[in-house]
């Protein structure tokens, strides 16, 4: 009777050991199937606002070689900022219209970018430089990240491959050790934080090593998308619309992704392109072509006010020119106070600096006075001929100048 009391305790005692080496073995896989489907938080692991966008879409953001459907002549790079975008240029069917918005303060970075229209009415893309900001991950404030083993494991992943992790990894019901389970869980974390509500599909697109968030647009006949790089800790982000049910977009945007590079910006930059510009054909700079070299140029010195008054009245002289010079007319009077223009039913001016305008333009005129009168008291009689020679040389060299200088465009 003892000897069988006995052999049922070891079943029991077995059976008992087992059953919870089973439990301890399959409790964290449990949890990690649980936590990764929003269910059965608690302190050790919480995410607030869990939503699907998660576990969004992530195939086909790009198809590759679909742009190649259109020429490269009739393509440029141009340096805006501190990216370098792929333009129509001098293109059959595309008109590419500035974009200029001023955000924060007058000191503050602009959000300068491109709308691409076709045959110059129907608009098909938009690309927008917004702001840079930080690559920031998140605190290990989860309770399970601060475990010493767990805490070192996420640390000696360097900050590239969380980013793309936080794109790419896909959570699968596959084995794994615990320690992978928990990263996993990290980068559900800074994904459900770094991506926007409204989220519908996100990807990464290896090419550029930039990730791509389209979220619900306001527009319904557009797609709206947030492109992402980051390069040395500061993520480089663009704001695409592409509109849907159109070839010629979604070509547009394969080749605005794809091409798109970061490049750093500077007033070198600026002058290397005003010198491309100045290379054109007088009657090419007073074209669109010459206003994305301008507008290219001056992207590397914002604050450049003359720049921009220069611009503007340079592309007056050109014929058709209103539908590029009307978004730089907003912004100039949103920015600088005044549109610039030399046309009064065009010029927009603010009250400072209307004032400044006119105090100059009475300066310039007393000035003019000042000179005419001295002239008038000038008698060439009265001269030697060398000092004849002299003056009238002066003169004629002041006239050609005063010439040139309605031909050419100077900025310094």
């Amino acid at each position: 009777m003892i000897k069988k009391i006995l052999i049922v305790t070891i079943i029991l005692i077995l059976a008992a050991g087992g059953f919870l080496g089973f439990y301890a073995y399959n409790y964290p896989k449990r949890m990690y199937q649980s936590w990764i489907r929003g269910e059965e938080f608690n302190e050790w692991f919480f995410i607030p606002n869990y939503g699907p966008r998660a576990f969004a879409n992530q195939t086909r953001f790009v198809e590759r070689n679909i742009y190649r459907k259109d020429a490269d002549s009739v393509w440029k790079s141009f340096h805006v900022m501190d990216v370098r975008l792929s333009l129509p240029f001098r293109h059959p069917l595309y008109t590419v219209v500035p974009i200029a918005k001023q955000v924060g303060g007058k000191e503050d970075r602009p959000q300068l970018g491109f709308d691409i229209f076709y045959r110059g009415t129907k608009k098909l893309a938009s690309i927008v430089i917004l702001s840079k900001s930080n690559f920031k991950l998140l605190d290990h404030k989860q309770k399970i990240f601060k475990i010493p083993f767990f805490k070192q494991h996420i640390d000696s992943v360097n900050i590239k491959d969380k980013w793309r992790d936080i794109f790419l990894m896909k959570f699968q019901d596959m084995e794994m050790s615990v320690k992978q389970m928990v990263y996993q869980l990290y980068i559900l974390d800074q994904r459900m934080s770094f991506l926007p509500s409204g989220t519908k599909t996100f990807g990464y697109i290896t090419d550029v090593d930039g990730a791509v968030v389209e979220y619900t647009s306001k527009d319904k006949d557009f797609k709206t998308e947030i492109m992402m790089i980051q390069r040395g800790g500061i993520i480089h982000s663009f704001l695409l619309s592409t509109r849907l049910e159109e070839p010629e977009a979604k070509m547009i945007r394969a080749r605005l992704i794809r091409e798109l590079r970061i490049e750093p910006d500077s007033e070198n930059v600026s002058r290397s392109i005003y010198e491309e510009f100045k290379s054109l054909p007088y009657a090419q700079q007073i074209t669109s072509d010459g206003m994305l070299y301008l507008f290219s140029a001056w992207s590397h010195t914002t604050n450049d006010k003359e720049f921009f008054r220069v611009m503007i009245q340079f592309l007056e002289r050109g014929k058709d020119n209103y539908v590029f010079l009307e978004p730089l007319y907003t912004y100039a009077y949103e920015r600088f106070g005044t549109s610039f223009s030399r046309y009064d039913y065009r010029l927009k001016e603010k009250a400072e600096e209307e004032f400044k305008r006119k105090l100059l333009e009475e300066e310039k005129r007393a000035r003019l006075e000042l000179e005419n009168k001295k002239v008038e008291d000038i008698n060439l009689n009265d001269l030697s001929e060398q000092e004849r020679i002299d003056y009238l040389l002066k003169k004629a060299k002041e006239k050609k100048t005063n010439s040139a200088d309605d031909k050419v465009i100077i900025v310094d």
